[in-house]
Formats: structure tokens, C-alpha cells, sequence
């Protein structure tokens, strides 16, 4: 994860093995496109509903939801019954704006009724712009997708075995995961790996208060994005 020195803070997460794009996509029907550029208007949809997508190209409903485990793994011999692991439903009050790192929506979204496409120059400062018009905007992440399956995200508690532990060893090595959940947001970004295809690179606000969608007028962030189609 990398911290940018912005106020509210904005930090990017990715993987080791990813890269910060220079530019993403969105894919909408021409009406959204045309009053994105001509108001600077945007709809942003909640964590919440998310999963609640119905069509199969966009819809996941197991969005926002993961199992942590521990990742230790003994060496011969050591024995086994090493893994703590935890069942997680992401519930931020958060908004989100989906993007792709694909400029061609035919194949990626087929299936919906994209015919009209602009690319964000500058996702960073996009971003920034948007946290602005946010009364209750708090901090941000970026980041691409995470594509997994089973959707499974590893914790760093060290080396133990959960059968030599004393039950309030145990407990110690529960709260610490806890701590680590708390303050890991890669779940944001995990999805199945049925949707790799989309190659998704998501931007993320941080609220107070927290709707199903909000509808904004942004016109500053219009100057970072050029119309394709």
C-alpha cells in the first residue's frame, strides 16, 4: 500500500506484482457520458450495494466479502492445526467509482448497454477532485481489483500452532488478527476471478454518512478525462 502526502489521505492499494496505470476507462450509455462532460455529473454507489447487482456481467454477491487466514504454514513435522480464520463482510460507509484498465469495452462488458466511453487521464487527481464536492469526506483509496478464487486474503500472525496455545494465547492471536482486519482494506478490491476479464481499477471515498448512491456535480474533475466515444 502506498501513503500519498494529501489531506484528507489518499493512499493506493496494490500488489506487489501490480502497477499504477496511467489512465483508466469507464464504459456508460452515451446520456452519462455526454452529462458527465457537459455538468461534471457523477453517480457513486455505496459498499452496500454493490452486491446487489443483478445482470451477470456486473453483478457479484459475494462483493465486499472474504475469508482472512493466517498464513503460516508448519514445517514437517511441527504439526498441524495452525490456521485462524475469519469469515468478513466489509460494512465501510464508503462510496465507489468503477473504472477499467481496458480502453475496449466490447468484449470486457458484453452484454450491457455501454456505446459511449471516456478515459481519466489523471485517476489520482480525478479522485481528489470528487472527494472535495463530499460534505463528510474522510480519506480515499485507489487500487486495482484483486481476483481470487476462493476469495482469500492472508493474515501475518506469525509463526504458532493454534494446538500449543493456551486459550489466552489463543485469544491474543485472535485480536491481533482482529487489529490487522480492521486496518486492511483489501477486501474493497477482492472480486472472483470470474470477473477478471473486466481488469477493474476502483476508486474509493471514505464518508460520514453514507447513502445508497449519491449523485454529484463535479465539474473540476471533467478537465482530467477526454471523451473517446
Amino acid at each position: 500500500m502506498i501513503n500519498l502526502l494529501t489531506s484528507p489521505p489518499w493512499r493506493i492499494v496494490q500488489s506487489a506484482d501490480q502497477t499504477i496505470p496511467l489512465a483508466t476507462y469507464r464504459h456508460l450509455e452515451k446520456q452519462y457520458v455526454e452529462s458527465f462532460f457537459a455538468t461534471g455529473a457523477l453517480r457513486l454507489s455505496s459498499v452496500k450495494r454493490f452486491s446487489t447487482h443483478t445482470d451477470e456481467v456486473r453483478g457479484d454477491n459475494q462483493e465486499h466479502s472474504a475469508m482472512y487466514m493466517s498464513n503460516y504454514r508448519p514445517e514437517e513435522g511441527e504439526g498441524a492445526g495452525h490456521a485462524i480464520v475469519f469469515g468478513i463482510k466489509a460494512t465501510e460507509k464508503a462510496f465507489i467509482l468503477c473504472t477499467t484498465q481496458t480502453p475496449s469495452n466490447e468484449q470486457t462488458f458484453e452484454g450491457c448497454d455501454y456505446d459511449a466511453s471516456f478515459r481519466i487521464n489523471d485517476p489520482l487527481r480525478f479522485a481528489i477532485e470528487v472527494g472535495k464536492v463530499l460534505a463528510t469526506f474522510r480519506g480515499g483509496l485507489l487500487g486495482p481489483c484483486l481476483y481470487r478464487e476462493p476469495p482469500i486474503l492472508t493474515l501475518d500472525l506469525g509463526k504458532f500452532n493454534t494446538v500449543d496455545l493456551s486459550p489466552s494465547q489463543l485469544q491474543e492471536k485472535v485480536d491481533q488478527a482482529q487489529r490487522l482486519i480492521a486496518d486492511d482494506h483489501e477486501i474493497l478490491f477482492l472480486k472472483r476471478k470470474h470477473f477478471e476479464n473486466q481488469t477493474e481499477y476502483r476508486m474509493i471515498w471514505f464518508v460520514d454518512n453514507e447513502e445508497e448512491y449519491i449523485d454529484i456535480f463535479c465539474p473540476e474533475a471533467v478537465r482530467f478525462c477526454e471523451r473517446l466515444t
